[in-house]
């Protein structure tokens, strides 16, 4: 029993503790306001990830019909 217990501790906090990747750079830059849209977004992660999903929302209270 001690065995199955120490082995499902184990598969789970594996994979808890390598879930997350840190994030270590971000263009273009953050707290920065443009006037024309970025031509590319790049994320820099310490390890290899593999996109999931985003979303992308409009910050401004107008909304374009």
């Amino acid at each position: 029993m001690f065995k199955i217990i120490l082995t499902l501790l184990f598969i789970f906090n594996s994979n808890i503790t390598y879930s997350h990747s840190q994030l270590t750079d971000i263009l273009p830059k953050n707290n920065i306001i443009y006037t024309k849209t970025p031509p590319k977004i790049e994320l820099t992660f310490r390890s290899k990830v593999k996109l999931i999903k985003i979303d992308l929302n409009q910050k401004s209270g107008e909304n374009k019909k």
